[in-house]
């Protein structure tokens, strides 16, 4: 068994996309609202793959959050 499998990679990608596609069709059909363009949902998978490598760097750096005079 390989550790790093670039074609099992995409396949998973490609299935993420589609059933990611399928619940947000869904979900506009549901509330009946005009269905997003192709171009809208690439746009939104970039948008997550950033969200989701900005929020592990956050996480990893030493940065302390002060609210309402706590620190975390």
């Amino acid at each position: 068994m390989e550790i790093i499998n670039p074609l099992m990679g995409l396949a998973l990608a490609v299935c993420k996309f589609i059933l990611q596609y399928a619940h947000i069709y869904r979900i506009y059909s549901l509330i009946g609202e005009p269905q997003p363009s192709l171009l809208d949902h690439i746009k939104y998978e970039f948008y997550l793959f950033l969200l989701t490598i900005s929020t592990a760097i956050f996480f990893i750096l030493p940065v302390k959050t002060i609210w309402k005079d706590r620190k975390y």
